[in-house]
This record gives structure tokens, sequence and C-alpha cells, in this order.
């Protein structure tokens, strides 16, 4: 397989969308038309836009985590506060207690903690 078709399976394989004018331009014409400068800066672009979506679901992770962290902190302070002013109600039903604040759905500090 020679590197122009390479390029080409790679263009097919990976996600040329068809609502671009060079996808549609492939689909009706074929791939005969593109020269090898045009295939090369079509191959450059996908990579260059797969790297860019790759990096930022990395950052959007990292962002996402720090906010669910932020927001778990936030939720025990509450629940720290509740518990000195309230009294748990979490043993007499056998409920499973939910890990975000450490009692069950039923316990008045879980209800007061997680209401805004």
């Amino acid at each position: 397989m020679s590197t122009r078709e390479r390029k080409l399976k790679f263009l097919s394989d990976f996600r040329l969308d068809i609502r671009t004018g060079v996808a549609k331009m492939i689909l009706q014409y074929g791939e005969g038309w593109l020269t090898d400068e045009q295939l090369d800066d079509l191959v450059r672009d996908e990579i260059a836009n797969w790297k860019r979506s790759q990096r930022m679901n990395r950052e959007n992770r990292a962002r996402a985590k720090a906010l669910h962290e932020a927001r778990r902190a936030e939720l025990r302070e509450k629940v720290q506060y509740f518990s000195r002013t309230m009294q748990c109600n979490c043993d007499l039903d056998n409920w499973q207690p939910e890990p975000s604040t450490g009692h069950s759905f039923v316990c008045r500090i879980h209800k007061a903690a997680v209401t805004p």
C-alpha cells in the first residue's frame, strides 16, 4: 500500500466530515483530483483537530474533577455544621449511608445539607 493510499484510507476511516466540501468532492469525483500537497494538508488538519479535541477532553476532565471536589468539600462543611445543630436519624430505618454526606437519604442532616 502506497503512502497516498494510506493517507486516503486514514481520511476515510478517521472522521472526514460529510458536511465539508472536500468530503462531498471525494464522494462525487473520487480521490484522484487531490494533489499530494492537498492530501498532506488534509491529513495534517485532521491530526491537529484530533489532538486539539484530546487536549480539550483532558482539560475538561481536570476542570470537572476540581469542580466535583469543591462541591464535595462544600457538602462536607454543611454536614459538619448541621451535625452540630441536628440529630441524626440514619439508624432508625437501616438505610445505607450516601457516600457524599455519610448519612442516608432519609436522614434530616443529609436532606438539609443537600438542599440548596
